[in-house]
């Protein structure tokens, strides 16, 4: 019997339509979407529809721990006018990247003060012209000028320096601009925004988030129970959308049903022994996969990691600890984890640090499949998550007063 996943609405889509809500009201129309609140929305899309909610006004917001919403809603309080706010963050945030972005927007003319956070914002009416971005360490970088684009005076044409990251998110951040309306052209070092009002108003609907669903298949490929993804769309712009390709690997299939996807271990393709793959454009899913291999006794050669040092903890370093705890071998670089599988260490763990970070608390989660763990600031998980751990204690038929819990 399948168990029924409840997975969270992305927020990555989520995020991006609260920036083009903010920016082109008449454009878009969230009647689909919940208002975020706490306990519904993930942390991420609260701090950045805060921010947004200061456009036009004097205030001083606290972002926490939320990247997307320091690099989007900084990006959308420069372009507003009448705006004063007073942006504030974790210290982890002085880790993260950051600083491109905001001399990016400085180039075109933004007044913001600060390199880290507290940033300083007055909006007002940029020109826009012609504006380079780092294309290797975020993303976002790329989606927060993409978004901007058409409020300037001019449009602006974005080049990209290095090769992109993450390309698919940044494709998303297109297909969901020109659901509005908005021209984007793709020039050979870039993009071209058109200046330009959105179209007729556009009710997106509401969107499953496919970069959880990875931390389910994960759990389905370590202890064998399949579960049903309700109201998982399997037509999506989200990059991790790829995940079933990927999900093969571990000898989990997927079928698509008439309530959502199904996800199963396959009859038919067996988990391998050696798995390589490049991470680059799908890196947020690196984490519970790499555990389901390890746990599986498969070994891993997993390139393209070079963002994961800037998430909300050093993953690559993060990710080598869970992959500890199951008694694999690693080997690090920059942008590369190799691990072997090994024994199974015999002695309980004590506490295993969350380190604040939401994903490497769901790889946790998954190492306590095999090795039960006492796991710090479980919470962290309402960053994407919110009813992460109820879920999972009924998946897992424990108490939700168990110690991880």
């Amino acid at each position: 019997m399948d168990f029924i996943v409840d997975l969270p609405l992305s927020k990555s889509v989520w995020n991006r339509w609260l920036v083009l809500k903010a920016l082109y009201p008449l454009a878009v129309d969230l009647r689909n979407w919940p208002h975020p609140i706490h306990g519904v929305a993930p942390d991420d899309v609260l701090a950045l529809s805060t921010l947004v909610g200061a456009l036009g006004k004097e205030k001083k917001v606290d972002v926490g721990l939320a990247g997307t919403a320091w690099r989007f809603g900084l990006s959308a309080l420069a372009v507003v006018p009448e705006t004063e706010v007073e942006v504030h963050g974790d210290a982890r945030l002085n880790d993260r990247p950051i600083v491109d972005l905001v001399n990016a927007l400085r180039d075109l003319g933004a007044d913001i003060m600060g390199e880290y956070p507290p940033h300083k914002v007055r909006g007002k009416k940029l020109n826009g012209g012609t504006v380079a971005i780092s294309a290797g360490t975020s993303s976002q970088f790329l989606s927060a000028l993409l978004m901007i684009g058409p409020s300037t005076v001019q449009g602006l044409h974005i080049v990209f320096r290095g090769p992109l990251v993450s390309e698919p998110y940044v494709q998303m951040t297109l297909e969901m601009m020109r659901s509005i309306g908005l021209q984007i052209d793709r020039r050979t070092d870039g993009y071209f925004v058109h200046p330009q009002s959105a179209g007729k108003a556009f009710a997106p609907p509401v969107e499953k988030d496919w970069s959880a669903a990875s931390v389910w298949a994960a759990a389905v490929a370590i202890t064998g129970k399949p579960v049903l993804f309700q109201g998982l769309s399997w037509v999506s712009e989200q990059g991790d959308a790829i995940g079933p390709a990927l999900w093969e690997k571990l000898g989990v299939e997927v079928q698509c049903t008439s309530e959502g996807v199904r996800a199963f271990p396959s009859e038919k393709k067996m988990p391998i022994a050696q798995w390589n793959h490049d991470f680059s454009q799908t890196p947020d899913i690196v984490q519970p996969l790499a555990v389901a291999a390890i746990a599986t006794g498969m070994s891993i050669d997993f390139r393209g990691l070079q963002t994961l040092p800037g998430k909300e903890s050093h993953r690559l370093h993060t990710l080598a600890e869970a992959l500890h705890l199951l008694g694999a071998t690693t080997t690090l670089s920059s942008d590369r984890l190799q691990a072997v599988s090994g024994t199974l260490p015999t002695h309980r763990p004590g506490q295993c640090f969350s380190h604040h970070d939401h994903r490497h608390a769901f790889a946790l989660a998954l190492v306590d499949c095999v090795r039960p763990l006492q796991i710090t600031s479980p919470e962290c998980v309402s960053k994407s998550y919110p009813n992460f751990w109820s879920q999972w204690a009924a998946y897992r038929k424990l108490s939700v007063s168990d110690p991880w819990v």
